[in-house]
């Protein structure tokens, strides 16, 4: 598949530039939440706390949806719209349970498949890339079917999309570098590359 990259960011940075500072909030938001769960999970694991282990299974659980909202956000503005901040608890209180399904059943899939080898772990992890942007396209479509559909899509697509996770090499070393905080600038423009992306596989978007 040909498509042009340059232009699919080049694109991204102009749309997520419109939205002002409410994407590089909801990165900070996302981020806080990682230090929260993270920090509270090793300090528990030291002095035996079970208020710190709730405290970031608490932290863990919002990050799982408002990870899908931040995708559902960037998917808006992929499509020329004008999400708000609040857009980003739409994982919440849309769909919760489709999201937490897909979560656990995507996770047991990736982990079953590199466990006993069946299929390169690369591939499990590509199939389900789009599937949460396919929630919310249809919305009425059962958790499995989302799942199958997202299988669907990827097929012939894989490669491609592994081709724009590389392009992004030098912003994920970035971000790691910076313990995050350059995220809160770069991850907006990726997420929106993806979204456009999905949008040109699924043929919604042919301008690239």
């Amino acid at each position: 598949m040909n498509f042009d990259i340059s232009a699919m960011k080049l694109r991204a940075k102009s749309l997520v530039k419109q939205c002002g500072n409410t994407p590089a909030l909801i990165e900070a938001l996302l981020w806080l939440l990682r230090v929260i769960a993270v920090m509270c999970g090793s300090l528990s694991t030291q002095n035996g706390s079970i208020g710190g282990y709730i405290i970031s299974g608490v932290a863990t659980l919002l990050l799982i949806f408002l990870l899908v909202g931040s995708e559902w956000y960037t998917l808006n503005v992929a499509r020329e719209e004008t999400p708000d901040f609040q857009s980003v608890f739409d994982g919440i209180t849309k769909m919760p349970i489709k999201v937490l399904l897909i979560t656990i059943i995507r996770s047991i899939m990736c982990y079953v498949f590199a466990i006993f080898l069946i299929v390169p772990i690369i591939f499990p992890i590509y199939w389900f890339r789009p599937v949460f942007y396919i929630a919310k396209d249809k919305q009425g479509m059962s958790f499995i079917k989302v799942m199958a559909e997202s299988i669907k899509l990827m097929k012939g697509n894989k490669m491609a999309w592994f081709k724009l996770d590389l392009s992004f090499i030098g912003w994920y070393i970035l971000n790691t570098v910076t313990l995050g905080f350059a995220g809160f600038y770069s991850l907006p423009i990726m997420k929106t590359t993806y979204a456009e992306f999905y949008d040109f596989i699924k043929g919604k978007n042919e301008m690239f």
